[in-house]
């Protein structure tokens, strides 16, 4: 009898101290089986600006902005069937806020296997979204300021001077490359140097298909994502490398700008490093994990 109440003691601790952790520096809260909020942390209460009594009985659905309430939805059966699903959740805090959140969706369920309640655990990813929508419009209008000098055939020095200023915006938060329709990289900025650690010269006045992973290791699906950006279709990447011992992640946005003719002109790449966010990911992941372990006890 003693051992099981130690047993049970020791199991409680380890709950109290992975709690105590989520609660610290995570968003928290649990909510019953309609999508209601029956419990909220600090870290939620403090990212939304709503206060716990306000919280506490308010539908989740109606903190997500409206154009993805169908796709939670969806989510939400599948949580009810038993899965755990992560997800990026788009809110609006108090006062209008716009707030972004990184979540995963874990229903609990009882010795019976009745669902109890759904546990919601997630970071507030909201500044690293902002930097990507950011970065997305600078490169719109990038295309737009190309377009536009060539349309006035300011072909040489005002095109140049007018990119180099877009590009210094760009500078000290993204990986930016400009590409020849051949493949020939013809710039690189500092952050591609401070993030990769390549040197300018090992990369500009190289082909792209010369130095690439993908290109020189799945070679069909190099072609099909350099024949999509030859049509005009803008490509998305991720990928990871080692970078003096430590894994870097990045995520790069391949935009091709088209001429009058619609034959491709240059191809900006504007990359973004989301080491930091890939980290708190895994770190969630594991989080995740261990309570997953927990709540099997």
């Amino acid at each position: 009898m003693q051992a099981t109440q130690e047993e049970m003691q020791r199991k409680n601790l380890e709950l109290e101290i992975i709690t105590s952790a989520i609660n610290q520096s995570l968003v928290s809260c649990s909510l019953n089986d309609d999508g209601y909020i029956i419990d909220s942390n600090i870290v939620l209460q403090e990212m939304t600006g709503f206060s716990k009594i306000e919280l506490e009985g308010k539908l989740l659905e109606s903190l997500i902005v409206e154009s993805q309430r169908e796709e939670f939805n969806k989510l939400w059966k599948s949580v009810l069937n038993g899965q755990s699903i992560s997800t990026t959740l788009h809110l609006t805090g108090n006062n209008g806020r716009e707030l972004y959140l990184l979540a995963t969706l874990t229903p609990g369920f009882d010795p019976m296997g009745l669902l109890i309640k759904i546990f919601l655990v997630g970071h507030d990813i909201t500044e690293a979204k902002k930097l990507e929508l950011m970065t997305q419009q600078q490169a719109k209008e990038i295309e737009k300021n190309i377009k536009r000098i060539k349309e006035e055939q300011e072909i040489s020095s005002q095109r140049q001077h007018e990119m180099e200023t877009l590009l210094k915006a760009l500078d000290q938060n993204c990986l930016v490359s400009i590409i020849e329709p051949d493949g020939l990289i013809t710039y690189i900025n500092n952050k591609n140097v401070e993030v990769l650690g390549d040197q300018k010269e090992d990369i500009e006045n190289h082909y792209l298909q010369d130095i690439d992973y993908t290109a020189k290791n799945k070679p069909k699906e190099f072609e099909r994502f350099w024949k999509s950006l030859h049509k005009g279709i803008k490509q998305t990447r991720e990928f990871s490398l080692n970078v003096k011992g430590e894994t870097r992640w990045v995520i790069e946005n391949f935009t091709p700008i088209m001429d009058e003719s619609g034959n491709l002109y240059k191809i900006i790449n504007i990359a973004l490093d989301i080491t930091q966010n890939k980290k708190k990911e895994e770190e969630l992941n594991r989080i995740i994990e261990q309570l997953k372990q927990q709540l099997k006890k």
